[in-house]
């Protein structure tokens, strides 16, 4: 029987193209893995399903990517990858029955649950900064870290869609490709694409 992709789990496929940039001698950073402090319990909607299609769009030489896409009953994850420059960009946005809450938020992107859960497969994970553009209901935490002996900058964009509905996106890329990082991270947010 063969795995419905629109149920196969994200960790799965993300293992999976791992496995397979290893065995072609790619180094390219893993997407976050996301955890909770809350129970997901809310539903997917079509509305939802449409941002994860469309957000690869924005992302520039769209046919280099790679494209998976995952949905559960409550939260959808994407990923884009480009193997030629090491470049990873996930999204992942959960759905809440009930509206989340602030020390719900305050946990969920602790210090700690950076390094422990959302970066736990990167090495040396250290917080450059963080920022936020309020009326677009935006946060952007910036770290440094490094994948196989590889140093990379990772930008983690927090988006509070409305009260039961979060977005992250995170986007790695080689620190020495530092330009074609910040060309992504215009394109994708342009109100706040660094915290400069």
């Amino acid at each position: 029987m063969s795995p419905n992709p629109t149920s196969w789990p994200w960790h799965r496929t993300l293992f999976l193209l791992l496995a397979l940039i290893l065995a072609c001698n790619q180094t390219i950073p893993t997407s976050p893995q996301p955890t909770e402090t809350q129970i997901l319990l809310g539903q997917v909607t079509e509305q939802d399903l449409a941002r994860a299609r469309s957000f690869g769009e924005e992302l520039p030489d769209p046919e280099a990517w790679e494209t998976n896409i995952s949905i559960t009953e409550n939260r959808i994850a994407a990923t884009w990858t480009h193997t030629a420059k090491s470049i990873v960009v996930y999204l992942d946005r959960r759905i809440y029955a009930e509206p989340y809450t602030e020390d719900t938020v305050a946990r969920y992107y602790s210090r700690k649950n950076f390094r422990e859960a959302l970066l736990r497969d990167y090495e040396d994970v250290r917080l450059l900064g963080q920022c936020k553009r309020s009326k677009a209901k935006l946060r952007l935490y910036e770290f440094s870290a490094h994948v196989w002996e590889r140093e990379y900058l990772v930008r983690y964009w927090v988006h509070f869609v409305d009260d039961t509905r979060i977005e992250d996106v995170v986007l790695a890329f080689p620190k020495d490709d530092k330009d074609t990082g910040e060309a992504i991270a215009q394109a994708l947010f342009p109100a706040l694409p660094h915290c400069r």
